[in-house]
């Protein structure tokens, strides 16, 4: 499938597949990171400094979150251009992910400083090992599952959300099964509001600055069409200026009606989770009272066995002492 770009204002969202570079800023975070890991592990000999090795592999940890924040901040440049354009699911499942590595750092700048001063020197370096190795584990998973999710994204090149929701939810409807309902309702038992409206706040926020770009584009067009008015030429000029604003004015339209479309679909959808998750509720509920008839009569029958094994003992002992008679006869 191919993918045609769109021409619209480039200062707003685009609506064609946008390609994010960020993975190679990750790999250039870690191996900073990794040399470091690498530095504190060799000892370091300071004999003209007045601080010892400890303090200057702290300060050097301090110093290295200052990159890793600044190369955080690259990340998530791209991260915000990728939801501007639409993808905003991308969006929600990394904006956790590209903020962890700067607090874990953070949290490990904390540890430091208590190791300074609680730990006694001829431990600290063992323990301040053990911090950067722990933080350097949290990063590297998060690291490598961020990766995933973007390079998955620049092979599949979907397009933006906004124009794949309405089609997959229909496709979605038409093609479930009670299977597929089941796993929907128990995949959103406990809490099945909380996917639906981070989404839909989102979808709601993505709309209303593709509105604000289509207004200021019309807002300039309307400024140079004035201008050229005044110029008294480019009677051509007017009449194509003047069809693309009314362009706009119905791409705005229609935009608005799809923003009231979308938000009266997430209620349905909202009402709708709500009421699977109660009839969900409700099977459990069952499930239990049959469980624990089903245990009550697994413990009846056990007690009957129980009383029918001691009467066997029993007979069996009468026929041993009878046995016993009979050979005393």
């Amino acid at each position: 499938m191919e993918y045609h770009r769109i021409e619209q204002d480039p200062s707003g969202p685009a609506s064609y597949f946008y390609y994010i570079y960020s993975p190679w800023v990750v790999l250039c975070q870690l191996i900073f990171l990794y040399l470091y890991l690498a530095a504190i592990i060799y000892p370091v000999h300071a004999s003209t400094s007045e601080y010892s090795p400890f303090e200057l592999k702290v300060v050097s940890h301090i110093c290295l979150w200052v990159i890793v924040a600044g190369l955080n901040r690259f990340i998530h440049y791209f991260m915000r251009q990728a939801r501007q354009r639409g993808y905003l699911q991308l969006y929600r499942q990394t904006k956790l992910l590209v903020r962890l590595p700067v607090i874990i750092w953070a949290f490990g700048n904390a540890a430091n400083a208590l190791l300074l001063i609680f730990v006694s020197p001829s431990s600290q370096e063992f323990f301040l090992i053990g911090v950067v190795a722990t933080e350097m584990l949290s990063i590297t998973v998060c690291s490598i599952i961020y990766c995933v999710l973007v390079i998955k994204h620049n092979r599949n090149k979907p397009l933006p959300d906004p124009q794949t929701d309405f089609a997959g939810r229909l496709y979605r409807q038409s093609t479930s099964s009670p299977m597929m309902d089941l796993s929907d309702r128990l995949s959103y038992f406990g809490n099945p509001d909380q996917e639906i409206i981070e989404s839909q706040a989102e979808m709601l926020r993505y709309r209303e600055d593709q509105q604000e770009s289509l207004s200021r584009r019309i807002l300039e067009l309307q400024a140079k069409l004035k201008q050229v008015e005044q110029q008294g030429d480019g009677t051509q000029l007017l009449a194509a200026k003047d069809r693309e604003i009314q362009m706009l004015k119905d791409d705005c339209a229609h935009l608005t009606q799809t923003l009231e479309d979308l938000h009266k679909e997430r209620q349905r959808e909202l009402e709708r989770r709500k009421h699977n998750s109660v009839q969900t509720k409700e099977e459990m509920e069952l499930m239990e009272r049959q469980l624990s008839e089903s245990r009550a009569e697994t413990a009846r029958y056990k007690a009957l066995l129980d009383v029918e094994r001691e009467l066997h003992a029993d007979a069996n002992k009468l026929l041993e002492n009878l046995q016993r008679q009979f050979s005393h006869k």
